[in-house]
């Protein structure tokens, strides 16, 4: 936070919530970050990140997205279907871990193999339409996810892509991101992809293959910044 202070770069704040039971308010954020050193109108500017980051990047000529999880599914639909809207020009998109069809039956139950509450509870806001055991894995249900899929809006007219992704993720199955891989090739997607052999979802478990993330995302910032 001194780095902060001192340089005045965009603040991300996070819970690390990996689900919707490990989501916090906003007072439960200031309660702990105000006891850092903060204080509570950073924590407010924490969270309007996206506009502080385009105010603090407004004299670049290019930008790159980068996000994990859900964040990579975020990063890569607006890079997907919103380039022509951005204020600033969209070079390439990183993307680890991302749910790239989230109409797959093996992502929707995921490891458990049953209904999970909690992510098609999530899910159902991100679609607009309520994914309920009643309707499951209907017609409807299964338009209205695929809509919200990267793999939906893959064209030849894609921006440079990276993806890194676990070998044992458990809740993005690797076949997923492989066929991904396949549509970003056949489409002639510029991209870059990287497998963690021995890693799930948190990428944790090859610190090899870590610095050839960190070598790949300085081959962007060197190639599109």
């Amino acid at each position: 936070y001194r780095l902060h202070k001192k340089y005045d770069f965009p603040l991300i704040l996070s819970s690390g919530a990996e689900s919707i039971f490990d989501i916090r308010t906003v007072q439960d954020f200031k309660a702990v970050f105000t006891q850092t050193g903060l204080d509570a109108s950073e924590v407010d500017n924490s969270f309007k990140t996206a506009e502080n980051i385009l105010k603090f990047n407004s004299d670049r000529k290019n930008l790159i997205l980068s996000g994990g999880s859900a964040g990579a599914h975020l990063s890569l639909m607006y890079a997907y279907t919103r380039v022509d809207e951005a204020p600033i020009n969209l070079a390439a998109v990183c993307a680890y871990c991302p749910p790239v069809n989230c109409a797959k039956p093996d992502f929707l139950m995921g490891v458990s193999g049953k209904f999970e509450e909690w992510k098609n509870g999530l899910l159902s806001q991100c679609c607009g339409f309520i994914i309920a055991k009643e309707t499951f894995m209907n017609d409807a249900q299964q338009k209205a996810l695929y809509n919200i899929s990267p793999e939906k809006y893959l064209s030849p007219d894609c921006i440079p892509t990276a993806i890194f992704y676990g070998k044992s993720d458990d809740l993005i199955p690797s076949p997923h991101i492989e066929e991904f891989i396949r549509l970003l090739n056949e489409n002639n997607v510029k991209n870059d992809v990287l497998l963690y052999e021995n890693s799930g979802h948190a990428l944790d478990k090859d610190p090899e293959t870590a610095q050839q993330a960190k070598d790949i995302i300085e081959k962007y910032a060197k190639m599109y910044l």
